[in-house]
Formats: structure tokens, C-alpha cells, sequence
């Protein structure tokens, strides 16, 4: 589905940027009281914050 280990993903801060556009898509959702897009867009945030975040596995220090 998402090729996380694509090499545009390896600067910590274009990560972050992906993972804050999932959080406020999941805001706007939650705002307009859209349960069904809401709940998907939960789910792409916590897919996102789990594969680009937590599990993301460190460059080699050079």
C-alpha cells in the first residue's frame, strides 16, 4: 500500500511533516463530524506514526 522505505522518507523532518498532515486531516474530520473519514484518517495517523516515528529504522552514523 505505502512504500515506507522509499528514500524520500529518510530526513526525520519530511517524516514529521507527513505525520502532522495526517493529524490535522484527522482534526479537520473530527471537526466536521464525518465518523467515516474520521476514523480512516485515525488510522492512516496511527499507520504513520507507527511506521514513520516509532519503528523507522535509524540511518548508519557515518
Amino acid at each position: 500500500m505505502f512504500d515506507f522505505s522509499h528514500p524520500w522518507y529518510q530526513p526525520r523532518a519530511r517524516r514529521i511533516g507527513v505525520v502532522v498532515v495526517c493529524i490535522l486531516w484527522f482534526a479537520m474530520e473530527a471537526r466536521s463530524g464525518n465518523p467515516f473519514w474520521m476514523i480512516l484518517a485515525g488510522a492512516v495517523t496511527a499507520l504513520t506514526v507507527w511506521k514513520l516515528l516509532i519503528s523507522f529504522p535509524q540511518a548508519p552514523k557515518e
